[in-house]
């Protein structure tokens, strides 16, 4: 793998990311995993940069995690409607009892389909699964908290792609450990 430099993130051109959002799911998520990139590959022995594994887990986020957080995040409000702390509440747990696993779920079998080893999927679910949905427990009711409360619904996504840094470190850990 090779090392990381801070010169080689690619500039990030964010004026288009309002008006794609909406419309244009991968293109924003895209447009996120250009900031976000050099966190992908979290591994035991620090962080380094491993090309494939970064453009694996770019086309897991754009076309399989974006698409099920974009219809998610259009579930969620109808399951608890309003914005009372009981309602937001609520989306946080149905986001832990049922959106982390579903998102876990198909990182993990994603990984192991592009590495061309289905057979180490269930190996890694049993073994991974547990830990990373903890992880997913510490870290995303804080930002639904904010994200559900005050981010109007159709930026929600974006906000989650935004703050999902450390989460993307700890799905490429669990996906490759």
């Amino acid at each position: 793998p090779q090392k990381l430099a801070l010169a080689a993130v690619p500039p990030v051109d964010l004026s288009n990311v309002e008006n794609a959002q909406p419309n244009k799911p991968v293109a924003s998520s895209q447009s996120v995993q250009r900031i976000t990139l050099p966190t992908d590959n979290a591994k035991e022995e620090g962080f380094t940069w491993d090309a494939k594994r970064s453009l694996d887990l770019s086309l897991i986020r754009a076309f399989v995690i974006t698409p099920f957080v974009m219809k998610w995040y259009t579930i969620l409000p109808k399951l608890s409607p309003g914005l009372s702390p009981r309602s937001i509440f609520v989306r946080i747990l149905l986001d832990i009892a049922i959106g982390s696993p579903c998102v876990i779920s198909l990182v993990f079998v994603s990984s192991a389909i592009l590495k061309g080893d289905i057979s180490r999927c269930v190996d890694t679910f049993c073994g991974q699964f547990y830990d990373t949905w903890r992880a997913g427990i510490q870290y995303w009711p804080f930002v639904h908290t904010f994200n559900f409360r005050f981010v109007p619904l159709k930026h929600q996504p974006l906000f989650a792609h935004f703050t999902s840094v450390y989460w993307n470190a700890v799905l490429s850990y669990y996906s490759n450990k």
